[in-house]
């Protein structure tokens, strides 16, 4: 005899149903949240592979800025990641010492395709941008004896007159222009301090550069810079403040110098072209490069911790350009450097006429941020100078080589503005 089911095993088995669709379905959400999840890593994997490999583009391109930032261009460059094998591109815009890189990274290492671009601004601080710079303070006193005047040693390098008129003994006179100006004709003077400056002055001048000047209203004890002594000259256009300074490192190019015999030099010793030279004091004339205006392309770096007497006799760095009159004429600035190696403001001195009251003439770019440069009578210097302090009573007339500019001299590069686009 049967055993009747009891009345309620129907409603038993659909409650089971109901179960067995809710375990699954819960089975399902999870099993797609999974899903989801796993897809998700994979594309933040990706993305943040992708920009791993944008940085990895952006390092290559930066590496090649710096060792040679004043190209005219770069090539575009391109790799793969060996870990992730995801891809990079790089690219950089501007030139000369500025620069825009651009670098994208692709990810593929799922079905989701990431790519990621970033840009990155590379600035190179031209330390011999300005003619005359002072750290601390720039004391002229010239006035129409004052002037900085540029030319092209590759173009040209002939002296003239005030009056444009060509001179027959060239380097030698005191207070000349060249002959052929570099485009613009007239140069600027710049200083982290006060800056004293007769008015005349401003006509043979582009204008003055006032840095650490900081920002009107908000005074700070750290500001240094200002317009001092005459009221024509500060409230003139031409003079332009800055609210932060520049800033000048000790050169490392004397890191790689050798002595030559003595501690101090004198010119008596001769000095091999092409090499670089460290000494305490040094004493500049004309025994001191003799052999160099004989050697074409020939450079010579004199690096000192102490004192600089530039002798005023005779033109320093100077070529014959027609012998029947003895006309002379610099050899292009950047054949002498001159750098102080002295880390004590102040302490290290360069006399421009070797504390005599006869004018001076040189060409060389002179680098001591640190020291006090003073001239006792009227300097021509062809070429640059960033010294400490400089104070010329009797005017000083500058006249800039732009390929000055162009020597890769201790330039400080500056990497900002790091952005996703």
């Amino acid at each position: 005899m049967s055993r009747l089911r009891p009345r309620d095993d129907e409603g038993n088995i659909m409650i089971a149903l109901l179960g067995i669709i809710v375990i699954t379905s819960i089975v399902l959400v999870g099993l797609a949240q999974m899903l989801i999840s796993e897809r998700v890593t994979r594309h933040d994997r990706n993305f943040e592979q992708a920009l791993s490999a944008a940085e990895t583009g952006l390092a290559k391109l930066l590496t090649q800025v710096k060792a040679t930032p004043y190209r005219t261009s770069l090539a575009s460059v391109s790799g793969t990641d060996s870990r992730s094998s995801a891809t990079w591109t790089a690219s950089a815009s501007g030139g000369s010492g500025h620069w825009v890189l651009t670098a994208s990274g692709t990810a593929t290492g799922s079905a989701t395709r990431v790519t990621r671009t970033i840009t990155q601004s590379v600035d190179v601080a031209d330390l011999l941008s300005h003619p005359l710079f002072a750290t601390t303070q720039l004391t002229l006193g010239g006035g129409s004896a004052d002037s900085v005047d540029t030319y092209d040693s590759s173009v040209d390098s002939s002296v003239c007159a005030t009056t444009g008129l060509a001179l027959p003994t060239g380097m030698t006179a005191s207070g000349t222009r060249m002959c052929t100006h570099a485009s613009p004709a007239l140069g600027r003077i710049g200083t982290n301090g006060p800056l004293t400056l007769p008015h005349d002055s401003l006509a043979n001048l582009a204008g003055a550069d006032i840095y650490a000047a900081g920002t009107p209203g908000y005074p700070d004890p750290l500001d240094t810079g200002s317009c001092a002594g005459d009221s024509t000259t500060c409230a003139s256009a031409q003079v332009v403040t800055h609210p932060d300074p520049l800033g000048f490192p000790l050169s490392s190019q004397c890191a790689s110098g050798v002595g030559a015999g003595a501690a101090a030099y004198d010119g008596s010793l001769a000095l091999a072209a092409n090499a670089v030279y460290n000494f305490t004091d040094v004493t500049l004339n004309a025994t001191a490069i003799a052999n160099l205006a004989n050697i074409s392309g020939s450079t010579l770096v004199i690096c000192f911790s102490g004192e600089l007497d530039i002798v005023p006799t005779v033109p320093i760095n100077s070529v014959v350009t027609d012998p029947l009159t003895l006309r002379t004429a610099p050899r292009p600035p950047s054949t002498l450097v001159l750098i102080s190696t002295s880390s004590s403001t102040g302490t290290p001195t360069i006399k421009l006429n070797a504390g005599l009251a006869l004018p001076s003439k040189v060409s060389a770019v002179i680098y001591a941020p640190n020291a006090t440069c003073s001239a006792t009578a009227h300097v021509d210097l062809y070429g640059a100078m960033v010294c400490g302090k400089v104070t010329a009573s009797s005017g000083i007339d500058v006249h800039y080589d732009v390929q000055v500019g162009k020597l890769p001299f201790d330039q400080p590069v500056t990497v900002s503005a790091w952005r996703e686009k």
